[in-house]
């Protein structure tokens, strides 16, 4: 029967769905045009509509992004620019193409102020009529596009500062009221504002593993060269004279910055043998910002004689942003396209305000952690010193963190004096030192790589790789929630050491971006793991191009990772690794992050599967090749590499649940490059007793394709693939079979109503005395996701429940902020589960004060309230569930109560709710008869099996035989006539 819940909800009958399937489902159903989030502002795209008469326009692609789809767009003059997500597209139009191609369903204007910053608009609408200085961001850096940007903005009474730039950022002086009129050029993207360079304000060396990498292999960073990028440089201290910096801009005035971080990085320790710095056997070069006209030219000509330098540091940036701006998809753009390691500061802001720089996705963000002057871990504390992350997107930065304060170097008021430097600005090029040590084991062999006896330069890896290599052989401090003092957000993936990198180099498997993928094809690695090893780490790095500046959608192409077990366990990148450590098993892939990971305690030796799994694209990765695809760095540690002559893998991957009673289509990929595959076959088994083994269905190359029987609900099946090759060898995957292989649960999550917020649906809000600010209210993100609040709602639905759904600087402040559901039926619904979406951030998350969401329930209509669950902040959309029957025992209906405070006020905080969902994975309501999950068995059943008979399609082989005939069509009728309804 219908449930329903509350007054003025839409009802859903209750369908065997998952949460996506219900998702797509309701998405088909009401026919609703894509819509996007960009600049504060929702879009909504015309169905069937193409405006010829804009430039820019913002498109929706039919499906998914393809060298076919490719085709057609240039064929149709449409030129296609950055992904705002969705499938939204900014494009143009060639001149003279008014068709539109078939490609494309949907469409939309894209005018020219959502195109500028908001804050940029306000304050110039503001402003006196003085010219202002503002980055026009390029279509692309093509000379004729930037030439007709310039022609564009000197009509309107724009000027350029200096020579002509071949960056795609170009810093120009425009009249205020003109910036409406600047952004109608179709060259220009993204308008934003400018800012001047801002700086970034012994234990290091052993810190970060650079004495021992001296003491056991005498590296020093001989033969590396890097660029530190600052305000000034004392040139004649005197720990500088052994290797004098070779100058690649003119100096600046003033070294009072510039000085130590170059020391960290390059100091001999001649005056004070504490302040060595970390490579001192390096070639450092030195070039000031304030001579950085041209950051593209100036990157190509680093890679060029006399430079040849395989990294840069900066501890400095653009004024302090949480969005991705012009300045931070020109640095992704210039380490796309230019293959070389940036390290960037996080800042010191002890929150999200972080450089735009470090928001980069191709970038290494360096955050910072206090150390209290030890080289132990366990009195470290981030402390609300260091930026931090997450990026607007809900990426993981800092990519790494190092240490904070106290650094013992070179200092710039007299040729011999010294400082104790602090902030990410030291971290930074402690960072990019472990870096440029790492690169000096690679060009060197250390790893098993083969080398041609050229240079440093000559033998580097690529920048993704090094970035890998820092990454995966990193040292965690230890956390278990989102919002400790250390978290994920705070400390990235841990803190560099070449130490432990050395350590691990002949157990590591490297790929040095040799391999390419096209979207939706899988690349497999065979790795042995041997007895007693500590940990399993595998790291996946991608270069990315940029976004567009302003969007919410920072990710262009979709690499993932999976990890598979001996015993048949599946890790996906990623997963578990915002909570703490070490990865969980399950999960989805990671639809957000160019950095993976799968981090494995006290592996099991044997064979283990590493899968790098390419999803939907958005723009070319490789552009060196015609087609549309995309290259990778991955590095896996605590391996024995194994070139295995046979590797087997699940491209769509194995179910971890599968709809009771239905077949199950299974497909498996088999390559050799040694002995040809002889015979491929499915074992089974099941947790009530029956086992069997399939031959597959069919065989295309080495694609090979089974139907699993079905099985009853809340019964498990265990699968393993058995390859025998000509020579008789056979290999079983999982390795451990018949000990353990792939289990796949039979049972249905039945989503029996769902609450998306298109209205406030009975739900009430109240405060307590005290609360000044930060009310709940109901309606659409308004903040920006600039203060620590959602810049979305978490079911794209457009509206949720909301701590003061305001702009500007407002959060909950003061007493209590609570909200109370509608009255949720229950009645009929066996063993209820509910679960919400929920957002809180609080700047103080680890630290004494950290406000938390308290979760309340009452199943006698509020008379009385159990608490249900006390909520930190995860800093993103998270979901919570929570079992009825354990907490309440039986009842007919509960409400929820959510209640926020900032008492002492002195947090900023933000909550929100939505997404709220009844739901059962009780087998009393699977019903073997209801073949199209319609919840009622009826004719349409009949109609769907039909369809699905006629067409030979794999569900309707009921018996999973392998043929469709009578037995099948017995079989349907069995289960139609059974009394489930």
């Amino acid at each position: 029967m219908p449930l329903r819940f509350g007054d003025g909800d839409s009802t859903l009958a209750y369908r065997r769905l998952s949460s996506l399937a219900l998702a797509v489902l309701s998405l088909s159903a009401t026919a609703q045009p894509p819509s996007v989030v960009f600049n504060g502002h929702s879009i909504t795209l015309h169905l069937a509509q193409f405006d010829s008469n804009s430039p820019v326009t913002l498109i929706h692609l039919d499906r998914a992004l393809s060298d076919d789809v490719r085709r057609e767009l240039v064929e149709a003059g449409v030129q296609l620019g950055p992904h705002l997500g969705n499938r939204v597209f900014v494009a143009r139009r060639a001149n003279g193409h008014r068709t539109r191609p078939q490609c494309i369903d949907a469409e939309a204007p894209f005018p020219p102020d959502l195109r500028v910053d908001t804050g940029l608009l306000a304050s110039a609408d503001a402003a006196p009529q003085t010219l202002v200085p503002v980055n026009l961001f390029a279509w692309d850096d093509a000379p004729d596009t930037l030439a007709r940007l310039l022609a564009h903005a000197t009509a309107c009474g724009a000027t350029l500062p200096g020579p002509m730039t071949t960056s795609r950022r170009v810093l120009v002086y425009a009249p205020p009221s003109r910036l409406r009129d600047l952004a109608l050029c179709p060259d220009i993207l993204w308008i934003d504002a400018w800012s001047a360079p801002q700086p970034d304000m012994n234990v290091a060396r052993s810190m970060g593993g650079a004495d021992t990498l001296e003491s056991v292999a005498g590296l020093t960073g001989q033969g590396v060269r890097g660029e530190v990028l600052d305000g000034a440089l004392l040139t004649t201290h005197a720990d500088l004279v052994h290797r004098p910096p070779l100058m690649h801009t003119p100096n600046g005035s003033d070294p009072a910055h510039g000085t130590p971080v170059f020391g960290i990085l390059f100091g001999s320790g001649a005056t004070s043998a504490p302040s060595r710095g970390i490579i001192p056997g390096a070639q450092g070069i030195f070039a000031s910002y304030n001579f950085l006209t041209d950051r593209a030219a100036h990157t190509q000509s680093l890679l060029e004689p006399p430079y040849r330098a395989v990294f840069q540091s900066n501890s400095w940036g653009a004024e302090r942003s949480r969005l991705y701006t012009s300045v931070s998809a020109e640095l992704d753009q210039i380490t796309f396209d230019h293959d070389i390691l940036i390290f960037q500061s996080q800042s010191n802001a002890g929150n999200q305000d972080s450089r735009p720089e470090a928001w980069a996705k191709n970038v290494v963000s360096v955050g910072g952690v206090v150390h209290g002057n030890t080289a132990t871990l366990i009195d470290d504390a981030w402390m609300q010193q260091a930026s931090c992350g997450p990026a607007i997107d809900g990426r993981i930065k800092p990519d790494l963190a190092h240490i904070y304060e106290d650094v013992w170097t070179i200092a710039s008021t007299s040729d011999t004096a010294h400082e104790n430097f602090w902030g990410t600005s030291a971290a930074t090029p402690i960072t990019a030192a472990c870096g440029a040590l790492a690169v000096q084991m690679y060009a060197n062999g250390l790893f098993g790589n083969s080398t041609s006896g050229g240079d440093v330069f000559d033998e580097r890896p690529h920048a993704a790789t090094t970035k890998a290599l820092l990454i995966n052989s990193a040292r965690q401090w230890n956390f278990n929630s989102p919002a400790d003092d250390l978290s994920r957000f705070r400390q990235g993936w841990g803190y560099a050491s070449v130490a432990r990198l050395y350590d691990l180099r002949q157990r590591t498997l490297i790929v040095d971006q040799t391999d390419l993928l096209a979207p939706l094809d899988t690349r497999v690695y065979v790795a042995e793991v041997e007895l007693m090893q500590d940990v399993l780490q595998v790291t996946l790095v991608y270069p990315d191009p940029p976004a567009m500046p302003g969007s919410l959608v920072h990710l262009a192409n979709d690499l993932s990772l999976r990890v598979t077990s001996p015993e048949g366990i599946v890790y996906l990148g990623n997963v578990g690794l915002l909570d703490a450590s070490f990865s969980q098993p399950g999960g989805q892939f990671d639809r957000q992050n160019t950095v993976e990971q799968v981090i494995v305690p006290k592996p099991l030796p044997g064979r283990w599967t590493i899968e790098v799994v390419a999803g939907d694209f958005t723009a070319d990765g490789f552009p060196d090749t015609p087609q549309l695809d995309a290259t990778y760095a991955l590095v896996a540690s605590g391996v024995v590499p194994n070139a295995a002559s046979l590797q087997v893998s699940a491209p769509e991957g194995i179910p971890q649940r599968r709809t009771p009673y239905s077949p199950t289509p299974l497909a498996f990929r088999v390559d050799t490059s040694a002995q040809p595959v002889q015979q491929v076959s499915l074992a089974w088994r099941t947790s009530d007793g029956h086992s069997g083994q399939l031959s597959p269905l069919s065989i295309d190359d080495t694609l090979y394709s089974f139907s699993l029987p079905g099985s009853v609900c809340g019964v498990s099946t265990e699968i393993a693939l058995r390859v025998e090759q000509s020579d008789g060898q056979v290999t079983w995957w999982p390795q451990a079979w018949p000990a353990s292989g792939f289990i796949i649960e039979s049972g249905v999550e039945h989503i029996l109503s769902t609450q998306t917020f298109t209205g406030s649906s009975g739900w009430t809000a109240t405060t307590t005395p005290g609360l000044v600010g930060g009310a709940w209210n109901f309606g659409a993100p308004l903040g920006g996701g600039i203060r620590g609040d959602p810049p979305t709602d978490a079911d794209t639905s457009g509206k949720a429940w909301l701590t003061n759904r305001a702009a500007g600087d407002t959060d909950v402040d003061g007493g209590s902020a609570i909200l109370t559901s509608a009255r949720i039926d229950l009645a009929g619904i066996p063993d209820p589960l509910i679960t919400f979406a929920y957002w809180l951030s609080c700047d103080d998350a680890g630290q004494p004060g950290e406000d938390m969401l308290h979760v309340e329930i009452s199943s006698d209509d509020g008379a009385t309230w159990l608490p249900a669950a006390t909520l930190r902040s995860g800093f993103a959309w998270r979901d919570h569930t929570i079992d009825l029957t354990t907490l309440l025992g039986p009842a007919d209906s509960v409400r929820l109560r959510f209640t926020i405070a900032d008492e002492p006020n002195d947090s900023i905080t933000e909550a929100g709710v939505d997404f709220v969902r009844i739901l059962s994975r009780s087998c009393e309501l699977s019903c073997p008869g209801d073949v199209n999950a319609d919840g009622v068995v009826d004719f349409f059943d009949v109609q769907w099996f039909l369809n699905a008979f006629t067409t030979r399609d794999l569900t309707a082989d009921l018996n999973a035989d392998g043929q469709f005939n009578f037995f099948d069509v017995q079989v349907f009728l069995n289960f139609f006539t059974s009394a489930c309804q």
